[in-house]
């Protein structure tokens, strides 16, 4: 494995601690590690909004 990527609702705050946890490990030191935007892109977001109505907060 040479690149990892984090689902786009891991929280923002954990990206970096687990970035760090998993290149910790041996043999991953060179590991690319990223957070998915996908959910943060506004053409998906457009046309996901079709399918689904946005959540709403309690």
């Amino acid at each position: 494995m040479s690149e990892q990527t984090f689902s786009p609702w891991l929280a923002p705050a954990l990206v970096d601690p687990v970035k760090k946890t998993l290149k910790s490990l041996p043999g991953c030191g060179n590991l690319r590690i990223y957070r998915s935007t996908l959910i943060d892109n506004k053409q998906w977001q457009k046309l996901a909004g079709r399918v689904a109505p946005p959540p709403t907060v309690p």
